[in-house]
């Protein structure tokens, strides 16, 4: 008789402070299939930029992440911010624009079949809440990502698979990369989506 299966690790928290108004963030756990739209949505209204970040699905569905974010003015002190809290935050619908200056989207055999979304942009505060609420709209997930921001440039790649953890379909890579060509990532959500909106961050930094 096989052994029963261990329970899901607590989710874990730690936060330094780096100097110049920048702090590593890192954390664990296992999460919702939204849950890096909600954090890195809430990182941008609460004045935290992200400088660069990378997150990673492992096999049994548990994730580790780690972030380097940038204080604005105004900023509340991040060491003492509830990220955790965030992570289950609900995401809203909005009307922003995500307009890449550069994609590639490729289908992939990296987590069992993903979309790999390249993409670079004007960095501005919330490219990348936005760009993962959006996403979810279209039914799309986060299982690993990667960003970098440099000289006002973000530089993101994304391995996407549906929020049931499954291939994304061949309509979904079209709708993706109709919108990402048109410039107008915000598409309405899928009547069937599960209450993923999408908020507008071309005016607010990643």
């Amino acid at each position: 008789m096989s052994s029963p299966e261990p329970p899901p690790s607590s989710p874990w928290l730690d936060v330094s402070a780096l100097g110049d108004d920048r702090y590593r963030v890192r954390l664990g756990g296992h999460f919702g299939p939204t849950w890096l739209a909600s954090l890195c949505t809430e990182l941008g209204d609460n004045d935290l930029s992200i400088e660069r970040a990378h997150a990673l699905r492992a096999e049994d569905r548990s994730w580790m992440a780690e972030l380097t974010v940038e204080a604005d003015e105004g900023a509340e002190d991040p060491c003492a911010l509830p990220y955790l809290e965030w992570v289950g935050s609900e995401l809203e619908p909005h009307t922003a624009r995500v307009r890449p200056t550069s994609f590639e989207l490729a289908q992939t055999e990296a987590h069992g079949g993903t979309l790999c979304l390249t993409l670079d942009a004007d960095d501005v505060l919330g490219l990348v809440g936005t760009l993962l609420t959006q996403l979810a709209q279209l039914r799309l997930c986060a299982v690993e990502m990667h960003v970098e921001t440099r000289a006002g440039r973000a530089h993101d790649r994304i391995w996407l698979a549906t929020v049931d953890g499954l291939t994304p379909s061949a309509a979904q890579h079209e709708e993706l990369e109709q919108l990402l060509r048109a410039g107008q990532l915000s598409g309405p959500a899928s009547e069937d989506a599960d209450d993923a909106g999408a908020p507008d961050a071309t005016e607010e930094s990643a």
